[in-house]
């Protein structure tokens, strides 16, 4: 009886581990940049279908035309334009692993060349979806 209870704590154990290795591994940067790149172009296309549909299921409450046309089209556009590209990662601020995490990159509108975005993420199944998507003035 207590080889089956050693196996067993054993097993937890590796079984845990694995679980915390699998949260732990980095997402795939360039296919996120690919979901970024997307909503941004539907940002530019003012379509908050598109736009939402990047973003994960817990933000669902907020996923209407009307959030969309409060921050985004009404929001940043007279401020920051149309998005132009995306510039350099800012590594020191950004956390790819996890379940949950955040990028933040440097990036180019059409009324501010130096802006940055910052995304934050969250893994949904195998996809990696948005959560929360701010465009900022540089400090």
């Amino acid at each position: 009886m207590k080889r089956l209870g050693m196996v067993a704590a054993v097993l937890i154990l590796l079984f845990l581990s694995a679980a915390r290795t699998a949260a732990d591994e980095k997402i795939d940067l360039k296919a996120f940049e690919k979901t970024v790149d997307r909503a941004l172009k539907a940002y530019n296309d003012d379509d908050s279908k598109k736009f939402w549909a990047e973003f994960a299921k817990i933000v669902d409450a907020i996923k209407t035309k009307e959030t969309f046309d409060a921050l985004y089209v009404n929001g940043y556009k007279p401020i920051f334009g149309k998005f132009v590209k995306l510039g350099d990662l800012i590594k020191e601020k950004t956390v790819l692993d996890g379940e949950i995490g955040a990028v933040f990159w440097k990036a180019e509108f059409e009324k501010n060349k130096t802006a940055y975005i910052a995304v934050n993420w969250m893994k949904e199944g195998n996809d990696v979806k948005l959560v929360q998507l701010q465009i900022q003035k540089q400090e």
